[in-house]
């Protein structure tokens, strides 16, 4: 190293200085769980903070699952780290005087796919199945009413449940979201008395309430985890009728755009079935087909 030459921060020691920054400002559990897994990405990938636009795109490209799968996660997570990276790199500019590599690394794209769902059948089977397992069941009746984060989740109290509400605090800021009178009782019946979802080490994070989710599925014999469920929300939500702008608050989006998928989603499905059980299907099949595309 040159002499006189300033030695880059520890990018674990910038990253907890950024969320200890986020936190002072009021942000919530679930946002700070969010920043540490996105930014988890930098830290394993460089002990140092990166000074250029080639190791801020050696961390993205090694955006990798922990165990057995597909070797990438999804774009809306190397989205995430993306705009994760952004925000800290403008935090290290001003604390450390860094310079700021994100100044070079271009936008990551965000490729919208259809989402996974179940079906309304799929979700009440599942917490028949799970009824006898009082957390468990919870955490899937809360997540099935709502469509709530699984982040919204962790740092649910007992104060937040309320008379056919609960109060959720999530990236988007505070919001309350009615809820059926069975989940109200469900979330009353569990917790410690301050803390509504509680592991064996106290509340539970946002892995522990993913890894709750993905066994109550398995229980009845389905797989997913918990943003399919706000997915599967959002879509049965709006095949029954919902107004887009009630979707819009019940899933706490920023932009009505975010929500105008699920109609999308309800419009490709109806689409799909129309093929399958019309009395003349099979008969002009290549107009159903451009059909199919149009509502794509």
């Amino acid at each position: 190293m040159a002499r006189g030459r300033k030695q880059r921060p520890l990018s674990a020691e910038v990253v907890e200085a950024f969320i200890t920054s986020r936190m002072a400002l009021g942000g919530s559990c679930s946002y700070r769980e969010w920043l540490r897994y996105h930014l988890g990405f930098l830290v394993r990938t460089w002990s140092r903070l990166p000074a250029g636009a080639e190791e801020i795109e050696l961390v993205l490209s090694r955006v990798k699952r922990r165990r057995p799968g597909p070797p990438e996660l999804s774009d809306v997570t190397r989205r995430n780290v993306w705009r994760s990276l952004r925000m800290l790199y403008a935090f290290a500019v001003r604390r450390y005087g860094v310079r700021d590599a994100m100044l070079g690394v271009g936008r990551v794209p965000l490729r919208v796919r259809e989402p996974v769902i179940l079906e309304v059948r799929e979700m009440l089977w599942a917490l028949d199945v799970n009824k006898r397992y009082g957390r468990d069941y919870a955490a899937l009746r809360l997540l099935v009413d709502t469509g709530a984060r699984v982040g919204e989740l962790c740092g649910l109290r007992q104060r937040d449940v309320g008379e056919g509400f609960v109060r959720l605090s999530g990236k988007t800021g505070e919001r309350r979201v009615p809820v059926t009178a069975e989940t109200q009782r469900a979330l009353q019946a569990v917790g410690d008395g301050a803390n509504v979802f509680i592991g064996r080490r106290g509340p539970l994070t946002v892995g522990g309430l993913q890894k709750v989710v993905r066994r109550a599925l398995k229980r009845a014999g389905l797989s997913g985890g918990p943003h399919m469920l706000r997915h599967s929300f959002g879509v049965a939500f709006v095949e029954a009728g919902g107004e887009l702008m009630f979707v819009k608050e019940m899933l706490g989006h920023r932009r009505i755009q975010t929500t105008e998928r699920y109609v999308q989603a309800a419009k490709r499905r109806l689409a799909r079935e129309h093929a399958k059980f019309s009395p003349v299907s099979g008969v002009g099949d290549g107009l159903q087909l451009r059909l199919l595309e149009d509502v794509g």
